[in-house]
């Protein structure tokens, strides 16, 4: 599982959490794309994406939609927010 991390994300906008693999490779614009299509999914289409970001949940921190999981803080177990 060296390609992949398990992280938690928090949508506040439905007040629920999410765990979900994430492959290191990808982009985190990717990232925001298929999650948001998640939701659309999950949501029977009530969810619509608004240009929502991630940021760490611990510290604040606003994520690149251009970096690559990789290239980020981004590890098992790490807390996200999906606003």
């Amino acid at each position: 599982m060296d390609n992949k991390v398990l992280v938690k994300i928090y949508v506040p906008k439905f007040e629920r959490e999410f765990e979900m693999y994430i492959y290191v490779g990808k982009k985190i614009g990717d990232v925001i794309v298929l999650f948001s299509r998640m939701l659309a999914d999950l949501s029977k289409d009530y969810y619509q994406y608004e240009n929502e970001l991630l940021y760490n949940k611990n510290t604040g921190e606003k994520y690149d939609v251009l970096a690559t999981i990789k290239k980020t803080n981004i590890r098992n177990g790490t807390e996200l927010v999906f606003i």
